[in-house]
């Protein structure tokens, strides 16, 4: 068994709809995991190794818009994933997954420590609930034109005891392809019909992204088409990137996101490696929403302009590049 594990605080202070800057402190992620090596050489080529894995998770509010307000959670809204994954099932590199995990899609680029409370987050972000399906993913031989294929059919029921096989109505695929040891493209699409709720129209997202590495220099990249986004709802493309190099014991990173006919948004942030584990790091956003400032509050929740943020975050058997006393 193998367990693994990542805690984060945020706490962010956000204009309200007057432009007063509001406190909003959560626990943005909260993640065990546990893998259970369970069976290896499965009878009739069914994979050289059977793992189970579980994956609970916490997020919760404490402050929100500067007054006490936790989130009432129930015992099911602590369990995240569920699944079995067969390893290299007949005798081949393909690995099957069944049961609850995150979407095949989008290039899982983390920029900035507070990264799910950057405005691109709910564009890009792959853990689109908990989806209930199936995932198959290879590793093609090298010199092939992609390096690894995934595709995911499942319901496109976010809720985990909700949404169950008359509803296996989503899907997605993912390509992604490695130069060298600098540079990372990606290319994906994820579709749901969202036939469990009536209220919710047929969703499309299409995503193609690039990460290039280079000594302490990383660029990113990611273009996004949308169709009927139940976030952004007006916009059709959307697109990211940043420039982030480690600097003294930490990281600092620019980010960009522009959401059309929605919202521009610009973050400077520094992450300061503490230790192997721990990060701590402030944060400083300017968001400017097409509508004006209720647009911008009906979108984001805030108001528009400036936002600071500082987050903390923790990482079992973390393996930052360098921290303080070992630059």
């Amino acid at each position: 068994m193998e367990f693994s594990g990542i805690l984060r605080l945020d706490n962010d202070w956000n204009p309200d709809a007057g432009g007063h800057l509001q406190e909003n402190l959560r626990f943005q992620k909260f993640e065990l995991q546990a893998t259970v090596h369970a069976a290896k050489d499965l009878p009739l080529h069914l994979g050289k190794e059977l793992l189970f894995v579980v994956r609970s998770r916490m997020e919760q509010d404490l402050i929100v818009n500067g007054r006490y307000d936790p989130n009432h959670l129930q015992a099911v809204d602590y369990l995240k994933e569920a699944y079995f994954q067969f390893v290299d099932v007949n005798e081949a590199p393909i690995n099957l997954t069944v049961g609850t995990t995150e979407v095949t899609y989008g290039q899982d680029y983390d920029g900035t420590i507070s990264l799910q409370s950057d405005a691109n987050h709910a564009m890009s972000d792959p853990d689109r609930g908990q989806v209930k399906g199936v995932t198959v993913s290879t590793r093609l031989p090298q010199g092939a034109l992609i390096d690894q294929a995934e595709a995911g059919f499942f319901t496109s029921s976010g809720e985990f005891t909700r949404g169950g096989l008359a509803y296996f109505d989503g899907s997605s695929f993912r390509l992604t392809k490695i130069f060298g040891r600098s540079v990372t493209l990606e290319g994906s699409m994820l579709h749901k019909e969202n036939g469990y709720d009536h209220s919710l129209r047929p969703e499309t997202d299409v995503s193609l992204g690039a990460i290039y590495h280079r000594d302490q220099w990383v660029l990113w990249s990611e273009l996004f088409a949308l169709k009927n986004s139940p976030v952004y709802p007006a916009a059709n493309r959307g697109a990211t990137g940043g420039v982030s190099r480690i600097t003294g014991p930490g990281r600092l990173t620019t980010n960009l996101v522009l959401i059309e006919h929605t919202l521009r948004q610009y973050a400077l942030g520094y992450d300061l490696y503490l230790s192997p584990g721990w990060t701590v790091g402030p944060v400083v956003r300017y968001t400017d929403c097409a509508g004006g400032n209720m647009q911008c509050v009906a979108v984001r929740g805030y108001g528009e302009g400036m936002s600071y943020g500082i987050s903390a975050r923790y990482i079992l058997n973390g393996e930052n590049p360098v921290w303080l006393g070992k630059l």
